[in-house]
């Protein structure tokens, strides 16, 4: 699929789509909406290197990868899928925190990772991802960080 190569805004929520696929050639996309489809892995972003805002929103993503080059990545939504760990070996935050980005806005409430110990997970991904401002619609403030 070739076309709209200077496209700047893609909003594709609420369709049935599976697979993140032909979106390579939008080099120029600074924002892609792919909630509420039936995403199940990340991927097929190389290209897009200037996305500041990704929006996975409810899909059935269980682990995150697929992120490195996205360096101007600002907010990252990836509420109400399935990541179960947001510590240890397979967790989203050291992931997140591995990345060379911008990130100040992640959502991740919904998913099983921010339901089960929820004050433990709020701290811990405060702790380790020190350039976030906002953290599932909730501003970071002074006293949280210390």
């Amino acid at each position: 699929m070739k076309g709209l190569e200077n496209l700047t805004k893609l909003q594709l929520d609420n369709n049935i789509i599976y697979k993140i696929q032909n979106l390579d050639h939008l080099v120029h996309l600074t924002w892609l909406d792919l909630s509420f489809n039936q995403i199940e892995k990340v991927e097929n972003l190389d290209n897009l290197v200037n996305l500041t805002d990704l929006t996975l929103y409810s899909n059935k993503i269980r682990f995150v990868s697929g992120l490195e080059k996205l360096n101007q990545l600002n907010v990252l939504s990836l509420g109400n899928n399935l990541i179960k760990n947001y510590n240890g070996e397979d967790g989203i935050v050291p992931y997140l925190r591995s990345l060379n980005n911008k990130l100040e806005v992640l959502t991740l409430m919904g998913n099983d990772c921010a339901k089960h110990n929820a004050f433990e997970y709020k701290y811990y991904t405060v702790a380790f991802l020190e350039k976030l401002k906002y953290l599932d619609y909730e501003l970071i403030d002074k006293s949280l960080r210390i």
